[in-house]
């Protein structure tokens, strides 16, 4: 009998770990595919994002990391501003988040570092960083991390692999933010297909 309960709670245990690591396809449609998962220590939610453009790996990595553009594609984020380069491949910026009434506006200062892997793999983070000032008409963000990894193939195609997590801070219920968690990085990289064309014109 012992031996038996031992392990049954061995199984659930592992059940359990597995559980927490383990993404859900949400949407697969539009060459998109998208995944969440459950944020260790928080209630709003993480995601995972696949698709692949006919562009070189240079023009978009260059189309991402120009930030002065992020408007044009990223998904409610309506402005960028106090950019200040640190280096060649390190800059942080103020990201100002349009979010639908009644929701106040946040606003998230983050620090944005390339790395070169090689030649045809490039890796692209993005990290929360203290505000330089108040942004008394905007909530701060209290945590945003995200990536975004590029892969080109011999054939020119480059993959993506951008990841996403984002507690916008304040007064928002984790229930109904995680109901636009999907939408954002879906139209965001739709709306990425489309700059980088123009963006290398």
């Amino acid at each position: 009998m012992v031996r038996l309960l031992f392990v049954l709670l061995l199984v659930s245990t592992i059940t359990s770990l597995f559980g927490q690591d383990s993404w859900t396809l949400k949407h697969d449609e539009d060459d998109i595919k998208v995944w969440l998962k459950s944020k260790e220590g928080s209630d709003y939610k993480e995601f995972k994002s696949v698709t692949s453009y006919k562009y070189p790996i240079e023009q978009v990595r260059n189309a991402i990391v120009d930030v002065a553009h992020i408007p044009n594609y990223y998904h409610m984020v309506n402005d960028v501003g106090q950019i200040e380069v640190l280096d060649e491949f390190t800059q942080e910026y103020n990201l100002y988040f349009d979010f639908p009434w009644p929701v106040s506006d946040r606003v998230c200062r983050v620090k944005g570092s390339v790395e070169i892997i090689s030649d045809n793999e490039v890796k692209i983070t993005t990290v929360t960083a203290p505000l330089k000032k108040d942004e008394e008409e905007f909530v701060p963000c209290k945590n945003i991390d995200s990536s975004w990894m590029l892969t080109e193939s011999t054939d020119g195609i480059t993959s993506i692999l951008h990841k996403g997590f984002m507690d916008p801070g304040g007064k928002i219920p984790s229930s109904i933010a995680n109901l636009a968690i999907v939408e954002s990085p879906v139209k965001s990289l739709i709306n990425l297909r489309t700059h980088i064309l123009k963006y290398a014109q």
